[in-house]
């Protein structure tokens, strides 16, 4: 995808891949969070995506579909993924958002990845249902901006060394991000 020199892609390569995990790392790091290492370039399951411009990376999302190695939310909200998996949900997680902060497209480069990764996860994956383990502090913007549902509430995440809570959004519903406009140029 791409507009107005904004360019959402697959992360195909070692390079775009250590890019990829350069902004996660210093994102995470600012935040005082641990590492948060991404996917393998293949992997069947996960799919990283980059949102460029000029060659620089403004930001990184991961869908992760249900599969064989489950869903990384599941170490803390396992309770909660296993009652979606009861009711045959085809669930997804994005995972491993990071957005840099002082580009001044990082509003667009958050909407281009979001609508870009609803589409894969749809289209490609087949999931129903997507699931996002977020700060407490960014849950309202999340249910505003993306019309999410709040799953579970916020518990500590060992793993980052921070709070996490559990959204829900349902990929087909009328007012999901899918048919949202990406962001206006």
């Amino acid at each position: 995808m791409a507009r107005a020199g904004l360019v959402v892609a697959a992360v195909q390569g070692s390079d775009s891949h250590r890019r990829a995990q350069g902004l996660v790392d210093r994102r995470y790091r600012w935040r005082g969070y641990g590492a948060a290492p991404l996917p393998p370039v293949m992997h069947p399951w996960r799919r990283t995506f980059t949102a460029t411009r000029e060659q620089r990376v403004l930001g990184t999302l991961t869908v992760a579909m249900d599969g064989p190695e489950g869903l990384n939310c599941e170490r803390l909200f396992a309770t909660e993924v296993a009652a979606l998996r009861a009711k045959r949900a085809r669930v997804c997680e994005f995972t491993r958002l990071a957005v840099d902060a002082d580009a001044q497209e990082s509003a667009q480069a958050l909407d281009a990845l979001f609508a870009t990764a609803y589409t894969v996860a749809c289209n490609d994956f087949g999931a129903d249902t997507l699931l996002i383990e977020v700060n407490p502090r960014h849950v309202r913007y999340y249910m505003r901006r993306f019309a999410g549902q709040l799953l579970a509430q916020p518990r500590p995440h060992p793993g980052i060394g921070a709070p996490s809570a559990l959204l829900q959004f349902d990929l087909w519903a009328p007012d999901a991000p899918a048919r949202v406009p990406a962001y206006s140029a």
